[in-house]
């Protein structure tokens, strides 16, 4: 039964995954269809199926994530310490199950999205090596795209179905949610490590997993990551805001019109 499993879960499986490889743009297909569909379908919705929908959403991302973690000592051989919730994306999932079941997180649930949703589509773009020798139909690799899939349609559904309303005045919480993050991460980095000197690259805020800076100037990388997350999180609200403010222009025609 054990080797079984283990042969099952395995990387050692058919087709050659890495960024912007076929098989990258055949799983990008189909997250982007998945999103599509679902928006589709839930804007045909009254407003408390849409909740409910979004809700169980991520009760399923949840599931994707927290089931991994037995799965890993077949794929992996242990569990891998990486994919504790110290991550963007692996918060990602915790942070918004928390802005949607508990009533006082409510209000950050627009800076929660739009900081997961930026994570996400940085990773999905470019997963860069992240896949490693695992094979396009691995267990590794089918979990790691379904989890930022899942994550993504999500976002994309909560945002077009009008459940979850970026507000240009509130931009600020989203750099609250990042700054929270990058703390976690920073403490995580430390708290996990027996080498202070080389801590781990949780939230990649170390520089360790990216050349961007020299080794002596690789610290620097913990305010790239803020700055590129904040950057992209004020794209997602200005790009919400320029739609909203469309939107009120041509009602505002249609009446002198009528």
């Amino acid at each position: 039964m054990y080797e079984f499993l283990v042969n099952l879960f395995s990387d050692d499986k058919p087709g050659h995954i890495e960024a912007f490889s076929l098989w990258h743009f055949i799983y990008l297909a189909i997250i982007i269809a998945a999103c599509v569909v679902t928006t589709i379908v839930l804007k045909k919705k009254s407003p408390e199926v849409v909740e409910n929908s979004l809700n169980k959403i991520i009760i399923v991302l949840l599931c994707v994530y927290a089931l991994d973690f037995f799965v890993m000592p077949l794929s992996e051989g242990s569990v891998n310490t990486d994919k504790l919730p110290f991550h963007f994306c692996t918060m990602a999932s915790i942070l918004i199950a928390f802005s949607r079941f508990n009533p006082r997180i409510k209000r950050f649930r627009p800076a929660i999205l739009s900081v997961s949703m930026t994570a996400t589509t940085i990773y999905l773009v470019y997963p860069a090596s992240a896949f490693g020798d695992a094979g396009a139909l691995s267990y590794q690799v089918i979990q790691t795209l379904a989890y930022h899939g899942i994550l993504l349609v999500y976002c994309v559904a909560a945002l077009f179905t009008e459940n979850v309303k970026l507000d240009m005045k509130k931009y600020v919480h989203a750099i609250f949610v990042i700054l929270f993050v990058i703390s976690v991460a920073f403490i995580a980095n430390y708290a996990y490590s027996d080498d202070l000197a080389n801590p781990y690259d949780w939230a990649f805020i170390n520089g360790v997993n990216f050349n961007i800076f020299s080794e002596e100037n690789r610290r620097l990388m913990i305010f790239a990551v803020f700055a590129a997350f904040s950057l992209c999180s004020f794209i997602f609200y200005g790009i919400s805001y320029l739609v909203e403010k469309n939107r009120q222009n041509k009602m505002q025609v249609e009446e002198k019109i009528g």
